[in-house]
């Protein structure tokens, strides 16, 4: 109706009688309308879960999880729907992938989650994705959501689309997911968000959720849970090299950003190391409690295979507290 219905009778008319049009946007959630695609836009709607592609609903978890359901059904109906063409068979199986990586991704949007208020009436300005919500954002992602993708290590499916490098390159989808949710932007605005309201959701509590979610069951080690692992250390290491630097580093990366073209702000935004946050502190104390737990799982591993990864892990952890101090 916005963009092929009649308005007004004249350019003054058609403006006011669109902006009377829009004005009733806000009062249904399913005509919520936002891009944060233009510069201008992303300091306001940069951090708004609601601003998404993926799906209009109020449970950003649950129709993630609807959306991955539907995906794992076109990947199981793969076989039969390219009817033996391995080169559309090649080409497709990517295009299924990226589509799950996507849902999955989107729900990430909720932690450190700003919603400014949109419309008239009472409220504050900006609302804060709930402390509950944004927890369990991070157990879906690191959870479930990691675990989806074990679907596409099927050696009938992933040996028709790459020979060697195929299930690398799924542990390296699931890694991701590791930075996707523990970014330096998120820390500083939970810290911000702690800040002006006592019941927000705190870079120590998101801190604890995520290592409880990677490194909570030391009994084994699936391997969906080594690459989160993996992830965990080397985004670990990322952010203590980026906080070694301090300020100037959050410089360079906002210049690299305004030269591509982001203003100012959006730049700063992006390139926010946490490193003044209290997640530093918080992790300083946590490593040497995991490198102990890490320890004690090699010990007691069921397989040669765990001892070894837990071996190598708590070998890693020593190289973060040694960075860390």
């Amino acid at each position: 109706k916005w963009g092929y219905g009649t308005f007004g009778s004249d350019p003054t008319s058609e403006q006011a009688e669109l902006d009377a049009f829009a004005a009733g946007f806000t009062k249904d959630r399913t005509l919520y309308w936002g891009v944060a695609e233009l510069a201008e836009e992303v300091p306001t709607f940069g951090m708004d879960p609601r601003i998404q592609m993926e799906n209009t609903g109020s449970d950003r978890i649950e129709a993630t999880k609807l959306g991955v359901a539907n995906v794992l059904r076109a990947l199981d109906r793969l076989d039969a729907t390219t009817v033996g063409k391995d080169d559309l068979f090649r080409s497709t199986y990517p295009i299924v992938l990226n589509t799950q990586l996507t849902y999955v991704k989107s729900v990430a949007s909720l932690i450190a989650g700003s919603m400014p208020k949109i419309g008239d009436g009472p409220g504050p300005l900006v609302a804060y994705v709930p402390a509950s919500e944004q927890k369990k954002a991070v157990a879906y992602i690191l959870g479930e959501g990691a675990a989806s993708f074990e679907a596409y290590q099927k050696p009938a499916l992933l040996e028709r689309v790459a020979v060697f490098g195929g299930y690398r390159s799924i542990d390296q989808v699931q890694q991701g997911l590791v930075k996707e949710v523990l970014s330096g932007t998120k820390i500083a605005h939970l810290e911000s968000q702690s800040g002006r309201d006592k019941d927000a959701y705190s870079p120590v509590q998101f801190g604890q959720d995520v290592a409880d979610a990677i490194w909570g069951d030391l009994s084994t080690a699936p391997f969906h849970r080594r690459a989160l692992q993996r992830g965990y250390v080397a985004q670990t290491r990322a952010l203590l090299e980026a906080w070694a630097t301090a300020g100037s580093g959050e410089a360079a990366q906002a210049a690299v950003r305004m030269a591509t073209g982001s203003d100012a702000r959006t730049a700063a935004i992006a390139a926010e190391s946490g490193d003044d946050t209290i997640y530093p502190a918080w992790l300083r104390a946590y490593l040497p409690k995991l490198r102990s737990r890490l320890g004690d799982a090699a010990k007691s591993a069921g397989s040669e295979n765990d001892r070894l990864h837990f071996s190598e892990m708590a070998a890693q952890g020593d190289k973060l507290i040694a960075r860390a101090r």
